[in-house]
């Protein structure tokens, strides 16, 4: 069975605004992909929330995106939960767009096959997660 993974790092948080850096890593055990944002405290609060009451019915969709898909920005990102089966089998789709020069350019998309559960248990993890007090968050669905 492959290992799905996120964890998320502070790299720095800025005195000045409270602006933190962060960086994203995602797996499913056979795509992953890192990229780092910037961002504040509750970067992932209310889709964590949202998260924990994941799903209500099939046609239930978690979203949570930061940036654009416009080369305007310096990245995109995109974390998906959704039903696919009546049952309750559920993924997680994701989308990371880097769009900075040649040398640190890049994209991916790929999928992760997850419980309800599992998500529910990343959502709580990150509404309850504060990036000054805990410089990283990992969830490993197991």
């Amino acid at each position: 069975m492959t290992k799905n993974e996120i964890i998320i790092k502070v790299i720095a948080i800025d005195g000045g605004d409270d602006t933190i850096q962060f960086q994203l890593y995602v797996s499913n055990g056979t795509c992953s992909s890192t990229i780092e944002v910037y961002g504040y405290s509750d970067l992932v609060t209310d889709f964590g929330k949202e998260l924990t009451e994941f799903p209500v019915d099939i046609n239930h969709k978690v979203i949570f995106e930061h940036g654009e898909k416009d080369r305007n920005w310096a990245c995109f990102v995109s974390l998906t939960a959704k039903c696919i089966e009546p049952n309750g089998k559920s993924i997680l789709d994701i989308e990371m767009i880097n769009y900075g020069d040649q040398t640190v350019k890049h994209s991916s998309a790929f999928t992760m096959i997850v419980e309800p559960a599992s998500i529910n248990n990343l959502g709580t993890q990150l509404a309850n997660w504060n990036p000054k007090n805990n410089s990283e968050l990992s969830w490993p669905n197991v």
